[in-house]
């Protein structure tokens, strides 16, 4: 199984670029149509890895960025709804980069954002 996670490895990751990639360039476009029409008249958005735009695939299968929370005020009890929602977005959130989570969490949960800690094991 080692073996094969290892000659299939680059070619998922490069698989993962491409996905993240057209995600990306479909949605700050504004679509398909609009892509083909930016791109004749020279108005194309250009992406930029590790930007506050550039959004992971989890990011786009949820879309979500605002807390359900706001509406009712974050109650810190164990087993609170707003306290699971917080958990849930911050665990999605993860996945982002820092530019991401700064701005999701100083402008959209109106929260201190701390630091930001890049733990990925890469060889």
């Amino acid at each position: 199984m080692r073996k094969l996670i290892k000659v299939f490895g680059k070619p998922m990751e490069w698989t993962g670029y491409v996905v993240d990639f057209i995600l990306n360039l479909l949605t700050l476009n504004g679509g398909l149509l609009p892509l083909f029409a930016n791109l004749f008249q020279g108005k194309m958005v250009i992406l930029e890895r590790g930007t506050a735009t550039f959004i992971s695939t989890i990011g786009h299968i949820d879309g979500r960025i605002n807390l359900e929370a706001e509406q009712r005020g974050i109650e810190l009890e164990p087993g609170s709804k707003s306290l699971m929602d917080l958990c849930m977005m911050a665990s999605k959130l993860a996945y982002e980069n820092a530019a991401v989570i700064n701005n999701v969490v100083n402008l959209h949960w109106n929260m201190h954002f701390v630091d930001f800690y890049n733990c990925w094991n890469e060889y």
